[in-house]
């Protein structure tokens, strides 16, 4: 039997919210992440040849934002891994999630995951 080949990225969400939080944001960008962040859909090009992680980390940049909570980011930074074909996703936290956070996110997930929190490292499978 054909074994599938595993698509991992590594998501470092403390050296995004720094990135972010210096991005300067036109006008139309500001209303485009507020009315796409309600339906998900690739920011990025599929001609670009970019890796799943590059695509990751670029589509973050568009729907992610400071102004939402930790929960919300990540419960659309797994969609956006899922759409680009991420089965494994680590994500380097700034610090570790409360439990009720971790539920939070496992809860509200449209797919099934496996959240495991190892100090300030987030293992997501997907």
């Amino acid at each position: 039997m054909e074994q599938l080949h595993q698509v991992r990225a590594v998501f470092d969400y403390t050296s995004f919210l720094e990135a972010l939080t210096s991005k300067k944001w036109s006008f139309l960008e500001a209303i485009q992440s507020v009315y796409s962040s309600r339906r998900l859909t690739s920011f990025v090009s599929a001609k670009v040849k970019l890796s799943p992680e590059e695509r990751l980390w670029q589509n973050a940049m568009h729907y992610l934002s400071t102004h939402y909570s930790d929960e919300l980011n990540l419960l659309t930074l797994l969609k956006i891994a899922k759409s680009e074909g991420i089965h494994e996703l680590k994500i380097m936290m700034p610090y570790a999630l409360e439990e009720s956070q971790l539920h939070d996110i496992e809860s509200h997930s449209e797919c099934i995951v496996q959240l495991i929190q190892e100090m300030d490292e987030l293992k997501i499978k997907l």
